[in-house]
C-alpha cells in the first residue's frame, strides 16, 4: 500500500509503471517501450511517430513572431 499513489491516482500509477519498465529496459539492454507524447486534438499520429495537422491547416506568424533582422 502506498498513500502517495492513492493521493495522485491513476496518472501517478501509470507514470510509475512506465518508469519501472524503462529502467528495466535500460538495465537489461532492451528497448520495448518508448514514451510518446499524445498528438494534439484533431492531429494524426503516424506509425513512424510523426504527427500531421488536420487537412486544410495553414500556419502563419502571429504578431511579428518571425521578425526580419535589421541593421543598426
Amino acid at each position: 500500500y502506498n498513500a502517495v499513489d492513492d493521493h495522485f491516482g491513476k496518472e501517478r500509477l501509470a507514470y510509475r509503471e512506465g518508469f519501472e519498465k524503462g529502467a528495466d529496459d535500460r538495465k537489461f539492454g532492451e528497448e520495448r517501450y518508448r514514451y510518446q507524447t499524445p498528438a494534439p486534438t484533431g492531429w494524426t499520429r503516424h506509425t513512424d511517430g510523426k504527427v500531421s495537422p488536420p487537412p486544410g491547416t495553414t500556419f502563419t506568424a502571429q504578431s511579428g513572431a518571425w521578425p526580419f533582422p535589421t541593421k543598426g
